[in-house]
């Protein structure tokens, strides 16, 4: 029979404390596994964390190079509560042949017994209490609380019909709440979680107050609308919506999704003259491809105007605009959001594989990417059009990225 640890929690965000405990439980029983089990909606934590999806891609990339770890994503994909007594249930049902072992911490031994049916928890796994210590304390301070949680333990014991295990563990200072309010305060987390948990977290503007738009965009409409075509502005819209639904799907800050895709053509009610003086006007660089095609210049007057006539504070948005037409190796999750929504918005109609772009789009945005830029290619180079050297380096970058993984639709990276 295999032993298996149950690591559950909210992990919101997911830290090196938690990555300790479990590899402490996965050493000191002798476990063949420990499952981390991202909670779907906890009814105790109200509606404060972040959406299930997001905590569990953290959570899979914490642990993606630790041996004996893998996701469990039973609550995840469950609309019921996030009850650990049915979690349990539902797992044991599953693999009768796994030997339960569900750890918790000293606070939750002793509130153990007030928790929703707290004897089908004891009857499907042995509970597993980790015990923690700071580096600092005496052996007799240690001892103390080691009688105290084992005295503890016999109490449960008499009430619940299952074996009980102490863990005994190092504090490391970090906690979901610290790193949320530091997060929030601008400071760095790089000490307290690895670093691909930072990087999400970077990427997805996770735990940081979203600015709102919504005046900006009121304002901008009606001049947007002035400044473009008809057929432009209606482009314009089309972008901004659709870049909003994929900034629901990814977890990006739906707000400044629908500013980039609403600025994005911003400088397109300029003909070409106009984008070439204006790049002179504003001391912006123009390559010989943009020289030979000035159309091309309108993302990077994009920027510009929406930086400062517009008066965009967010680097993030200003970049998404600058990179829309050629794409750039190393793009952001923004950048890709408005690179892929021009393509495919619902007023297209034209590009070959328009429908299949559209429906990977909310799969895998990285492919859908790699998709577009050789879509793009093709065609420039069926016409004998010069392309931008940027975008060959663009799709060559996307391609040697694409693996089985990033279309998981949960692992977006």
């Amino acid at each position: 029979m295999k032993k298996i640890g149950i690591m559950g929690g909210t992990f919101d965000p997911v830290h090196n404390g938690h990555l300790y405990l479990a590899r402490e439980a996965l050493r000191q029983l002798s476990l063949d596994q420990v499952l981390w089990l991202t909670s779907g909606d906890p009814p105790h934590k109200g509606e404060s964390v972040r959406s299930r999806v997001v905590r569990r891609n953290m959570t899979k990339l914490a642990i993606a190079d630790l041996d004996g770890m893998e996701i469990c994503d039973i609550e995840v994909r469950s609309e019921a509560e996030a009850y650990s007594c049915e979690t349990l249930s539902a797992l044991k049902a599953q693999h009768p042949d796994y030997e339960l072992y569900f750890i918790m911490g000293e606070d939750s031994l002793r509130h153990f017994d007030s928790w929703y049916h707290p004897e089908i928890i004891a009857e499907k796994a042995k509970i597993v209490v980790a015990m923690r210590y700071e580096s600092s304390d005496s052996q007799d301070e240690i001892e103390k609380r080691l009688t105290a949680i084992r005295e503890l333990i016999e109490q449960r014991k008499r009430v619940f019909s299952t074996e009980f295990f102490l863990l005994q563990t190092k504090n490391i200072p970090v906690s979901s709440t610290a790193l949320r309010q530091m997060i929030a305060k601008g400071e760095s987390i790089r000490d307290y979680v690895p670093r691909a948990v930072e990087d999400y977290i970077k990427a997805h503007h996770l735990y940081e107050e979203e600015i709102s738009y919504d005046k900006q965009i009121a304002a901008i409409l009606p001049k947007l609308e002035k400044a473009l075509k008809p057929s432009r502005f209606r482009h314009t819209l089309g972008v901004m919506e659709t870049a909003a639904s994929l900034a629901m799907r990814y977890s990006y800050p739906v707000s400044a999704a629908r500013i980039a895709g609403l600025l994005h053509d911003c400088a397109k009610g300029n003909n070409d003259k106009e984008l070439l003086a204006l790049c002179k006007k504003y001391h912006l660089p123009v390559t010989e491809a943009e020289e030979a095609s000035p159309h091309l210049l309108h993302a990077k007057v994009g920027a510009y105007l929406a930086k400062h006539t517009y008066k965009i504070k967010d680097e993030e948005i200003c970049h998404a605009i600058a990179v829309h037409t050629t794409g750039e190796p190393g793009m952001g999750l923004l950048d890709q959001i408005i690179f892929v929504a021009d393509y495919i918005e619902p007023n297209r109609n034209r590009a070959a594989r328009l429908q299949e772009i559209r429906e990977v789009a909310f799969f895998d945005l990285h492919l859908a990417v790699a998709m577009i830029l050789k879509d793009t290619i093709q065609y420039l180079n069926k016409g004998n059009a010069r392309i931008d050297a940027k975008t060959y380096d663009t799709y060559r970058s996307f391609t040697r990225t694409i693996n089985p993984e990033s279309a998981s639709g949960y692992a977006h990276k």
